[in-house]
């Protein structure tokens, strides 16, 4: 995607305006990150050290060029707000501390200004319900997912699609195409919670942080350990949620709540750490029921 960018955004046929060195280069980090993380699983600390330390330049560098003062990441061509350039950042963990509230409070000003639709491609698609929904704002990632009105999934929907397209306009050239088709990842990782960890599930985790709007969601998916599932249902203020970790995994269950003290967990569930409206738990293989008072 260095030379493509944020391919297919609305109102354009291919590359989007601007400068897509902004998207290359984060993606770049990510790359060089991960080669980091894999020299560490094999024992290669020099690589390992060599790798982080250009990416840490790298993320240094990022920010120098497109983190503008206004508070929010843009380049030299762009035509006015681009919302992938933020959601990228965001996703990826290259902004500041001190700018993370700056660059999302640009992103909801940009959505509801156009009536909380999106305004992304290829890549911009990928990560914008997944992060608006883990900086603590699952309603706007809702009432984008469920749009009826062009550009959006429902718009596609409403105009006879039974798969997903390639391009926003109605005379998209592919009617099957996996580029703007990620609220369907959305779907499983953030509304029912199911998340992949490593090593084939050795390790994996549930949190639910996409559920306005809905009261009920489950999910499971086969592992080479065996069905790893998650169910959770909202009645009367209360959340239960059910998991269950195959042998040989272990599953991070965060339970959704305002404190520890509103939550019942089972006997053999470990308390991690309280996480921005969650209380975090460790469970082995098994079979587990967790209910909380209160949506947290």
């Amino acid at each position: 995607m260095t030379a493509l960018g944020d391919y297919l955004p609305p109102g354009y046929g291919g590359n989007p305006p601007e400068d897509t060195r902004l998207t290359a280069t984060a993606y770049l980090h990510r790359a060089l990150a991960g080669t980091a993380e894999l020299a560490d699983l094999l024992g290669d600390d020099e690589v390992a050290t060599r790798y982080r330390e250009v990416a840490g330049g790298l993320k240094e560098a990022f920010n120098a060029a497109f983190l503008g003062p206004d508070g929010h990441y843009r380049t030299a061509k762009d035509p006015g707000y681009r919302q992938t350039n933020n959601c990228v950042p965001l996703a990826f963990g290259l902004v500041p501390p001190g700018a993370r509230a700056g660059v999302v409070d640009s992103l909801l000003a940009d959505i509801a200004q156009r009536g909380n639709h999106l305004n992304t491609g290829a890549l911009g698609t990928s990560v914008l319900l997944r992060e608006l929904s883990a900086q603590g704002h699952p309603e706007v990632a809702h009432a984008i997912a469920t749009q009826r009105t062009y550009p959006s999934w429902g718009y596609w929907f409403d105009h006879g699609a039974d798969t997903m397209w390639e391009m926003w306009p109605l005379d998209s050239r592919s009617r099957d195409h996996y580029f703007q088709g990620t609220v369907v990842q959305w779907l499983y990782e953030s509304v029912a919670g199911l998340r992949p960890g490593d090593a084939g599930y050795r390790t994996f985790t549930v949190r639910p942080d996409g559920r306005t709007g809905v009261d009920w969601a489950r999910t499971s998916v086969r592992t080479v350990r065996g069905e790893a599932t998650v169910a959770w249902s909202l009645v009367d203020g209360t959340t239960r949620l059910s998991v269950g970790v195959p042998v040989g995994a272990t599953a991070e269950v965060h339970v959704p709540a305002a404190a520890r003290s509103a939550v019942a967990a089972p006997d053999g569930a470990v308390f991690v750490r309280s996480d921005r409206g969650f209380i975090v738990y460790e469970v082995p293989h098994g079979s587990w029921e967790f209910v909380a008072r209160g949506d947290g």
